[in-house]
């Protein structure tokens, strides 16, 4: 069975959540199993892996095949040891050069110059740039690709905004840039790096005063949940993170299937949506094929529907066609919610399916047809509310049980003085498959680890308990066999490591986790907190054990 690598910043979120669900899906397809490794230190906030706050280990080499590294979660010298140990690696999201190494990244090149273009369409010629362009390569190449897209429409590119020391951000200061300038003098237009840069800096010009697109036009690059739904709605590039990750995992596949194959570079296809932000009206992006086909389904089945009425006369029980109607309508538009979440989605099918009713009810040619188009329209739109309260619904409830679970680690990990966090019990009441923890017995520099404690509901962990291991055996393979990649289950690896100390990793068996873009996943938050209760437990030993001491010093001054 193929053993997939992970290494990445962090376990979920938008993009790291969302890559390696393609990854998992491609590398579930081809029979094997995925196992993540987080390189950055639990605890640690999302942009502190752009400043060298990564660490890359042999963590698991012994039995993974090849690795998968997202974003900057390497660096040259990390690829070249794998490369050394027989794995081959591919890059998702980055670039490194001068290495004979594949890699997947979205057209970055291209996204930035449609933006360009299209803020010249609306007439503007002060267009600027704002994003942290040292964090990534895609950054830079985005910058370059403006630069080249100024410099072919005759324009001066301007200073760059936005270079702060916070990592990806820098909208609120590009922000307070801008203000400090005269209007006269200050861009009329602005690109940013990433939809995060760009809602930072929508953020801060409402603050300042400076109305957005009136005043300043702007456009993202990344298409990420929270632009959908910004005041103005923030015009942006978008780009597949699930495709990224598929595609890499079959770039390693096709690499481990034939190793002499030379490094492939895929480049995937963005598209710029048009939004308010940068002056379009509302719903001016084209509506996506899966719109369009949606559209055709609902338009063939309907006008089916509504040709038996016409064929079973104005007198003949229109129950069972009302029930077919209510059925085609809930079945496409539960599709289409499910592949494109996007208001724009929405938006475009409801008036595009409504539109046709509509025309079909001018066009009726028989008696009893308008009242089944008035229950079709009534329907859409409901079905279209029902659906995405429901959706909202999911999302609520699923955001309320993961707060559950974060209050019943916190309790079993930091409530219980006298208890010993090493041993894993209390990932008992939260989901998780099967988990093992691996301490230092020593320093961390001698690779050697202590499996010190286990959650395993089936018992084949236990054995393990007080065995040594390197680090390149670890996790152990008992418990890496136990993530099930078809039902999307990963084996994740967590430096328990950060403030409180490097006390070793922590390795479990659990689901995906892409629904929210949090800045810190939900199993490296668990590995902080493990990692302050394993603190916890250490100080509270030196204390007893010196009050031991106290009361041996004690009794032996009375004797004496």
């Amino acid at each position: 069975m193929i053993h997939v690598g992970v290494l990445s910043p962090l376990t979920g979120g938008f993009f790291f959540g969302e890559a390696l669900d393609g990854i998992v899906r491609e590398v579930a397809a081809a029979g094997g199993r995925v196992t993540l490794v987080q390189t950055l230190d639990a605890g640690q906030q999302w942009d502190d892996f752009r400043h060298g706050g990564t660490k890359v280990d042999p963590v698991g080499w012994q039995d993974i095949d090849g690795l998968i590294a997202l974003t900057w979660s390497v660096d040259e010298d990390d690829v070249r040891r794998a490369q050394d140990a027989g794995k081959p690696v591919v890059l998702a999201a980055s670039t490194l050069e001068g290495l004979e190494v594949s890699n997947v990244v979205c057209d970055n090149g291209g996204g930035a110059r449609a933006s360009v273009d299209h803020l010249v369409e609306h007439g503007h010629t002060r267009i600027g740039f704002v994003g942290n362009i040292t964090a990534e390569s895609d950054l830079r190449d985005r910058h370059v690709a403006y630069q080249a897209a100024m410099a072919a429409h005759g324009l001066a590119e301007l200073p760059l905004l936005g270079t702060t020391p916070d990592g990806e951000l820098g909208g609120d200061a590009a922000a307070g840039q801008l203000a400090a300038q005269p209007p006269g003098e200050r861009c009329t237009a602005l690109v940013g790096a990433t939809d995060r840069t760009a809602l930072d800096l929508l953020e801060g010009l409402h603050r300042r005063g400076i109305r957005v697109p009136e005043d300043i036009a702007v456009i993202g690059f990344d298409d990420i949940e929270a632009s959908w739904y910004s005041t103005p709605q923030l015009t942006t590039v978008h780009q597949d993170f699930k495709e990224i990750g598929a595609r890499a995992a079959g770039l390693l596949l096709r690499e481990l299937a034939d190793p002499r194959r030379g490094a492939q570079h895929v480049v995937l296809p963005t598209e710029l949506v048009r939004r308010t932000s940068c002056g379009c009206p509302p719903n001016a992006t084209e509506p996506s094929g899966i719109v369009s086909e949606a559209v055709d389904t609902l338009e063939r089945e309907l006008s089916a529907h509504f040709a038996a009425a016409r064929k079973a006369g104005a007198d003949a029980d229109t129950t069972a066609i009302i029930t077919g109607i209510d059925e085609t309508i809930s079945r496409e538009l539960d599709r289409l919610l499910r592949a494109d979440r996007s208001p724009e989605a929405a938006i475009s099918v409801t008036q595009r399916a409504v539109r046709g009713l509509v025309d079909a009810f001018h066009r009726q040619d028989a008696p009893g047809i308008g009242p089944l188009i008035e229950h079709a329209v009534t329907t859409m739109i409901a079905t279209l509310a029902r659906l995405q309260g429901s959706g909202y619904l999911d999302r609520v409830t699923w955001l309320s049980a993961a707060l559950s679970k974060q209050h019943s680690v916190g309790m079993g990990l930091l409530g219980d003085v006298d208890g010993d966090p090493a041993d894993l019990d209390w990932l008992g009441p939260i989901g998780v498959r099967a988990g093992c923890l691996g301490l230092w017995p020593g320093t961390p520099s001698e690779g050697n680890l202590e499996i010190v404690g286990a959650y395993d509901p089936g018992g084949a962990l236990k054995a393990l308990i007080g065995t040594a291991v390197t680090i390149e055996q670890f996790p152990p393979r008992v418990l890496a066999d136990l993530a099930d990649a078809g039902k999307g289950q990963v084996t994740y690896v967590i430096p328990v490591r950060g403030s409180t100390g490097d006390h070793g990793l922590l390795a479990m068996v659990a689901g995906l986790e892409s629904e929210f873009a949090t800045e810190r996943g939900t199993y490296d938050y668990w590995a902080a907190l493990l990692g302050a209760a394993l603190r916890e437990k250490s100080l509270l030993e030196d204390i007893r054990q010196k009050l031991v001491d106290v009361v041996v010093v004690y009794k032996v001054d009375r004797l004496t």
